[in-house]
């Protein structure tokens, strides 16, 4: 993600970062916002392991009878682990449609000097592209900056994908949120140019009295182009390569 000082983080908490929607029943609610505040009667906690190489973020919303969590935590071989879990604390089976993810990634080779005098000129680069199969999204830009009239390649990416939710579908643009939750979203664009990155996972959940869904997003910055065709190759065993980082 970008990086940026205390007071802009707060500016653009709606925005940057993880971004959650939970729809039931017709009434929208977006954990850890501060939007929904007053509509539902929520709790949250945050907590972290003892070694501090993992943290949680939970919210309870009473209201709906629905509790979401996620962790961060890194692993040396794949980068940044997401992992989310959506659980019904009712005493009936709930059907509910959520969008989970990231949005606004960061390209490589975009350092915080670039970020913070250029970053008009960074989105104007910028390049998402999604391998459908395997749904690993690879946002880079198109060429490096240089302020001469000549071709530069860019030859890292940042890299994502996930594991856990295979019938869900990918958002690749921030903007086409509201759409897929109407239904008007038949399929997000596998290629976005000139936008700022995202990878939302997006789809209808049934879960049982007490049950719970899980899934997770796996980034990674820098990755050369055979590094990228790697990653691509060891998707197609996503139960191995799952157990790898585990």
């Amino acid at each position: 993600f970008p990086y940026y000082t205390v007071d802009k983080i707060l500016d653009n908490w709606n925005c940057s970062g993880p971004q959650t929607i939970v729809l039931k029943d017709g009434q929208r609610w977006d954990p850890f916002k501060k939007d929904h505040s007053g509509r539902f009667k929520t709790t949250n906690r945050i907590c972290k392991s003892l070694n501090g190489d993992i943290i949680l973020f939970e919210e309870t919303n009473e209201t709906l009878g629905l509790t979401f969590r996620f962790t961060w935590r890194s692993s040396e071989k794949y980068g940044f682990i997401r992992t989310a879990r959506i659980v019904n604390d009712t005493q009936e089976p709930q059907t509910i449609k959520v969008i989970d993810g990231v949005s606004d990634i960061l390209p490589a080779s975009i350092d915080d000097r670039t970020q913070q005098a250029y970053s008009c000129l960074v989105d104007g680069y910028r390049l998402s592209e999604l391998e459908k199969d395997s749904k690993l999204l690879v946002h880079r830009m198109a060429a490096s900056l240089v302020d001469e009239a000549i071709p530069l390649e860019c030859l890292t990416a940042t890299t994502i994908w996930s594991n856990g939710w295979p019938e869900s579908k990918i958002i690749t643009e921030f903007s086409q949120v509201d759409a897929f939750l109407s239904g008007a979203l038949a399929e997000s664009p596998s290629i976005v140019r000139a936008k700022r990155g995202a990878y939302l996972n997006g789809g209808e959940l049934s879960i049982e009295s007490g049950g719970h869904k899980e899934w997770s997003q796996i980034a990674n910055v820098n990755q050369s182009q055979s590094a990228v065709a790697q990653l691509h190759k060891e998707l197609a065993e996503p139960k191995t390569i799952w157990q790898n980082i585990l």
